[in-house]
């Protein structure tokens, strides 16, 4: 059947000095993440290329862990057609877990066994946080937050204007049920005034992020950077009645340290329902593709499948963005 869709979700729990997981509410069975792979990924986060196919497997291997439940992802995967789609829904409140990269999660540890490059799988990552917006109706409104404070962009510049080109672009099949704001010199004190006063669909962060936190501008002075963190991202975005957040810098799935949530968990803890983010540092070039692909996809698709295109359209760094 056409559009079908499958949802596996795993369940994860702490215990003790470890973990355990359920797969759709099975008996819960010892978790372990997988050595050597994640000492070597968790150091700056990345993973050499040789190792993201075992990684993945071993990942695979560690949910899978029981007859049972290998017999049924295996059925689950041979029987799915090209025009059903499958959601893998990592759920925890343990930080720790979402600093996992589960995006490379491998079948059989083959260059070909990567479940994501399939192009109709998808994960997601969850907490126990239950979100209440109301369903977004047209038309769309979408906040543009480009934040590039002087002394940060002479070290890492990036090119807004282009990114802004491309996400217009991307959304011209919708201008007559989008409506597209962008906010220049972006001090927290001047965005939450604009999120009070005015109500957006999505708001979409332009800028340079960093473990745990994003990088604005000064009230005092735009020129400089001011670092929001948790609890001050929790207060700048919360209880805005927002249905996505897209975070498009570096690091904005990656917490200060493997116990501190990262600015995505920050952020859809606050009940926003979904927060497409970056588990790792990303090339200009390819986080503006990325947007192309997600604001096309974006009012066509259900959420969950909002980066699968996003994958296929990315080379090295197809893994990194994040749900």
């Amino acid at each position: 059947m056409e559009n079908e869709i499958e949802s596996i979700e795993i369940r994860f729990y702490r215990k003790e000095e470890g973990f355990t997981c359920n797969v759709r509410g099975d008996y819960a069975l010892p978790f372990i993440i997988p050595e050597p792979y994640w000492s070597f990924y968790k150091k700056g986060k990345v993973i050499s290329p040789e190792l993201e196919a075992p990684f993945g497997n071993s990942l695979y291997d560690k949910i899978f862990n029981s007859n049972e439940r290998k017999r049924k992802i295996t059925e689950i995967l041979k029987n799915l057609t090209t025009g059903q789609s499958l959601n893998l829904s990592i759920f925890s409140d343990e930080p720790t877990l979402h600093e996992i990269p589960w995006e490379l999660i491998n079948k059989d540890g083959s260059p070909n066994g990567f479940l994501l490059k399939s192009g109709n799988i998808s994960i997601t990552h969850t907490t126990s946080t239950i979100s209440n917006v109301p369903p977004a109706r047209p038309p769309f409104r979408i906040l543009i937050i480009l934040s590039l404070p002087l002394a940060i962009y002479k070290e890492a510049p990036l090119d807004p204007l282009y990114e802004l080109e491309i996400i217009y672009k991307a959304l011209e099949d919708y201008k007559d049920i989008v409506e597209i704001d962008v906010f220049e010199k972006a001090s927290p004190s001047k965005i939450r005034e604009r999120l009070i006063k005015s109500h957006y669909h999505i708001i979409h962060f332009t800028g340079h992020g960093l473990p745990g936190g994003l990088i604005f501008e000064k009230d005092e002075d735009y020129t400089e950077e001011a670092i929001l963190k948790e609890k001050e991202l929790k207060e700048l975005f919360s209880g805005l009645n927002v249905n996505a957040i897209i975070l498009d810098a570096c690091h904005t799935a990656t917490g200060a340290s493997l116990f501190d949530s990262s600015t995505a968990l920050t952020v859809h803890e606050g009940r926003i329902p979904l927060v497409i983010a970056n588990q790792s540092s990303v090339s200009d070039i390819l986080a503006t593709k990325s947007m192309r692909e997600i604001y096309k996809n974006l009012f066509t698709d259900l959420p969950f499948r909002v980066l699968n295109d996003v994958r296929l359209s990315l080379q090295r760094e197809w893994w990194k963005p994040v749900i």
